[in-house]
């Protein structure tokens, strides 16, 4: 899948996962740089809005994007790890669905 296909999904299901507390979804990994083959995993990267972070909404949206997308990885933006927080997050693309309170620290060097 390339990443325009992703935004286009990602924007056909907003309201979904507003309901789910998203605030910011990222698409990082080989699809970003158009080297993922077919049997590849999307991998995702999330932060909900505050309070919106729960185990319901974290497995429901984790199963929204295995119907859309296949087989993904979903982290949060609290659970990379700091030895791959700044490879993932200068290869991540990020689609907004809310604001989130920490997104300034998170997202400050995505490119959206």
């Amino acid at each position: 899948m390339k990443s325009d296909e992703f935004f286009k999904t990602i924007n056909n299901h907003r309201s979904e996962l507003y309901r789910l507390g998203v605030s910011r979804i990222g698409l990082f990994g080989s699809a970003v740089r158009n080297e993922a083959r077919s049997d590849s995993d999307l991998d995702f990267l999330v932060e909900f809005r505050p309070g919106e972070k729960n185990y319901d909404h974290f497995f429901d949206l984790a199963e929204l994007l295995e119907s859309l997308f296949g087989q993904v990885d979903l982290l949060t933006v609290e659970s990379v790890s700091p030895v791959l927080r700044k490879r993932i997050f200068e290869d991540a693309r990020f689609e907004t669905i809310g604001v989130g309170r920490d997104a300034a620290c998170y997202f400050s060097i995505c490119r959206n």
